[in-house]
């Protein structure tokens, strides 16, 4: 979840820093992430609670869309205007997941996580 609550150990919030630190950091070649803005989470969220097709349960919130952490990387350097110092790693993690109810929910409320949306969600909380 990407907000402004200014948490450093979030994933965007690292990199961001590094990139701007010019720190040297490495990325996992074929690690992805999922990311939202905590404004959709919170509709989402809303919506779910408030549609009694939805029992009481537990459900996970998410974008429909994975992002490759280099290119995560390079939406940051274009909207940091600032090149990151990296290297590759060749061990991959990913923190995805799916989630129907999140995904038909995000549907039902017109939400669109394709096309530009990460970058859109970068440059709100870090341009």
């Amino acid at each position: 979840m990407v907000g402004s609550g200014g948490n450093p150990l979030t994933l965007t919030n690292y990199l961001c820093q590094k990139i701007l630190s010019e720190e040297h950091f490495f990325v996992q070649e074929n690690a992805f992430r999922n990311l939202i803005d905590v404004d959709d989470c919170v509709k989402i969220c809303l919506k779910i609670m408030s549609d009694a097709s939805f029992p009481p349960s537990i459900y996970s919130v998410k974008n429909t869309y994975d992002i490759a952490i280099i290119d995560l990387v390079a939406i940051l350097e274009e909207v940091l205007k600032k090149k990151a110092n990296y290297s590759m790693t060749i061990e991959t993690s990913n923190f995805t997941h799916k989630s129907r109810v999140s995904d038909l929910t995000a549907e039902r409320l017109s939400l669109d996580f394709g096309g530009h949306y990460i970058k859109k969600l970068i440059e709100k909380y870090y341009a």
